[in-house]
Formats: structure tokens, C-alpha cells, sequence
């Protein structure tokens, strides 16, 4: 009987491990013709996001086309080029690190999940029913951001509703003592902000004032939260950005997602931003921020 059990407990092991491994890619975003030759069959097939990949099969995209993957083992891939490549999957699967990285599957699942069509017709449902209420506010800006707001890393993006015929927009950033720390114009409705910066560094919060030219202005503050946070948090942040890079846009995504589940919504948007600046020519990018944006209650206008 021991015997039998130990065989059973073998077979359902197997049985699990090979369900677990049924594909080596799933497609997050397609951008462009691409397409993929499935090894069992002899046509191609057009790349969509959803899409699974196995061994065997061919990746083929388009001249200026982009595509990201997630890994089974949850690692993360981008493919873009100026001419029309095709890939093999198993020579793309010997690319990957082969480390565990169950943290970038966690939160990459929740974003494709918020992007499911069902979840966007709630969020846009959600948003409309306070949209009324925010119109109704007498204010010059609306930055997509809170009154008050936390910042955990040391660059910060801040972009706010354009106002109809403002040629320019004025940003002061003062200290709790009301002291001007810097000032600048801008004529788009967004700044970045780089607290390692020598005028910056340092500071434990700042008031930023926009406004237009004859407009009322209105007040933010930002204040870095320290560095001492929970050890879940700690490890979780420190693993995300061993096994993510920084100058990808898919994994800008996964780490604004890290961000909002943890509450930090400026250093989630500034992600957002990165990955925009990224890739300014895939819409998903702008789109899932656009979700974002709603689903806190900040905006829905990007420009």
C-alpha cells in the first residue's frame, strides 16, 4: 500500500508540474502585425494579448512592432525591433535568468486582470459616479495626485488636468517655511520632480504650487516617507528591483502596480510616466494608466 501511495503522490506531482508548465510565454501586449507559428500546425496566427507559447513555436514581429511576455516562471521579456523579426521560443526561454520570480508574476497577474474588459467597465462606472462631485470643486488645477501625498523613491511626476487656453503653467515648490526652494514654467501640464537633487535632497516635505497666468493657484505637498518600512515591504521592494529593469517599460508596470497595493499612488504614477516615456508609441501603456488614474479617483485626461 505504501508503495502504491508513493506512486500516486509521483504521478499527481508530475500531472501538476506539467499543468503548471503547459506554456513557456503568455502574451501581456502586442503591438503591431505580429503573429506566431504554432509547432503543431502549419499557419501563422495572429499575436494577441493572452496568447500562450510553447516549445516548438515561432514569434515573428513586425517592423516596429513591440511585444512583452511573462515568463512561466515569471520572469519578463520585451521584443522590439526596427524590421520584422521571428523569434523561437525555446532559443528566447535559454535567455531568461532562470530564477524564481513569483513576486513579478503576483503583480503582473493583478495588472492584467485590471485591464480584463469587465473590470474596466466597473472602474469607468466607479469613476463616473464621483466625477460630478470633482467637477463641482471650484479649483484652477487638478493635479492627478492627493492633497497630501507620500513619496518612498526620489523621483516624482506630477501631472495635472489641462486647463483650456492656458499657454503656460507656473510650478513653485516652496519649504514649511514658505521659502522658495525652485520655480519653473511649463507649457505641458506635467513636471518632474528629483528629490537627490541638490535643491531637494534632504528635504522631509515640500508644498508645489501650480497655477496658470491670472489663474488661482493650487497647493500640493509631498513628503518622503522613510525609509524604514515594514520588513515585507523591504524585501518585496528589494527583490522587485533586483529581477525588474528600470529602463523597461513592462516592468515599470509591475513596480507601479507594487506601488498601489502598498498605498504609495505618486511613486505608482511616476511608473506609469516612465513607462510612457518609454515607449510613447504603444497605447496600452497610456491606457492602463488611464485606469489607474480613474480607479484613484486623480483624472482621465492624458496629454
Amino acid at each position: 500500500m505504501k508503495k502504491i501511495g508513493l506512486v500516486i503522490i509521483v504521478l499527481l506531482s508530475a500531472t501538476c508540474y506539467t499543468i503548471a508548465q503547459d506554456y513557456l510565454f503568455k502574451v501581456i501586449i502586442s503591438k503591431g502585425d505580429n503573429s506566431y507559428y504554432i509547432s503543431s500546425e502549419t499557419n501563422w496566427t495572429m499575436l494577441k494579448a493572452g496568447s500562450r507559447l510553447h516549445t516548438g513555436d515561432v514569434l515573428k514581429v513586425a517592423a516596429k512592432g513591440y511585444v512583452a511576455l511573462l515568463g512561466s516562471s515569471g520572469e519578463t521579456m520585451e521584443l522590439k525591433n526596427e524590421d520584422t523579426k521571428e523569434y523561437k521560443i525555446d532559443e528566447l526561454t535559454a535567455q531568461l535568468k532562470n530564477t524564481e520570480a513569483g513576486l513579478i508574476d503576483k503583480y503582473a497577474s493583478y495588472l492584467v486582470s485590471k485591464m480584463a474588459p469587465e473590470a474596466r467597465e466597473s472602474n469607468r462606472k466607479a469613476y463616473a459616479s464621483i466625477t460630478g462631485a470633482v467637477e463641482r470643486e471650484v479649483v484652477t488645477i487638478h493635479a492627478y495626485l492627493r492633497k497630501s501625498s507620500v513619496l518612498y523613491d526620489t523621483m516624482a511626476f506630477i501631472r495635472w488636468k489641462p486647463v483650456e487656453d492656458a499657454a503656460e503653467y507656473n510650478v513653485v515648490v516652496r519649504n514649511l517655511y514658505d521659502e522658495i526652494i525652485l520655480e519653473t514654467k511649463t507649457r505641458k501640464p506635467i513636471i518632474s520632480l528629483n528629490f537627490s537633487d541638490e535643491k531637494l535632497k534632504d528635504r522631509d516635505m515640500v508644498i508645489i504650487s501650480i497655477s496658470t497666468n491670472g489663474g488661482g493657484s493650487s497647493d500640493y505637498s509631498i513628503t518622503k516617507v522613510t525609509r524604514d518600512r515594514p520588513g515585507a515591504f523591504v524585501d518585496e521592494i528589494g527583490e522587485l528591483r533586483a529581477a525588474l529593469d528600470s529602463g523597461s517599460a513592462f516592468d515599470n508596470l509591475v513596480l507601479a502596480e507594487f506601488y498601489e497595493q502598498n498605498n504609495l499612488l505618486l511613486d505608482a504614477t511616476t511608473c506609469y510616466e516612465k513607462a510612457m516615456v518609454i515607449e510613447p508609441d504603444v497605447q496600452y501603456f497610456k491606457a492602463i494608466y488611464r485606469e489607474f488614474l480613474m480607479r484613484n479617483n486623480f483624472g482621465n485626461i492624458i496629454n
